[in-house]
């Protein structure tokens, strides 16, 4: 469970202001309070932050032809009814319309889903973008 105090110790290790903490409180609860969540906490196998290599040629992720080496971490994959949901948070304080958001971060999402597939041996079945302001889902086209 998250206290005051154990987001005050973090901001600390973080060197980050102490004022932030009711702010790290409330955005926390959020996501907790949020459809995701309960489906994560649903889900019978989950993992956070997995890094990653990818060696690939580039056209395949829409970078310039050659061998390429992609390097990431995938904020949360989870399966659900047997298939994978990679979701990628987003911490962007987005006042309107999401779509632009959308269209930047939908190519990384992409490439963290074939990553996913390339590590896991199976595919992605959906791809989320959880916008942490205002805490909202957005789904991501793969394969």
């Amino acid at each position: 469970m998250l206290t005051p105090t154990l987001v005050a110790s973090y901001l600390a290790e973080l060197e980050r202001p102490s004022e932030e903490g009711d702010a790290v409180l409330a955005l926390v609860k959020s996501v907790q309070g949020s459809d995701l969540w309960r489906r994560l906490l649903a889900s019978p196998e989950r993992y956070a932050e997995v890094p990653f290599a990818l060696s690939l040629d580039g056209a395949e992720v829409g970078l310039a032809k050659g061998p390429t080496l992609l390097q990431g971490t995938m904020d949360l994959v989870f399966r659900e009814d047997g298939r994978w949901i990679l979701v990628d948070y987003k911490t962007d304080r987005v006042d309107g319309d999401l779509q632009p958001y959308v269209d930047y971060y939908a190519p990384q999402v992409r490439v963290y889903a074939k990553a996913w597939e390339r590590l896991s041996g199976q595919p992605v079945a959906e791809a989320i973008l959880f916008f942490t302001y205002p805490g909202e889902m957005r789904g991501v086209q793969v394969g």
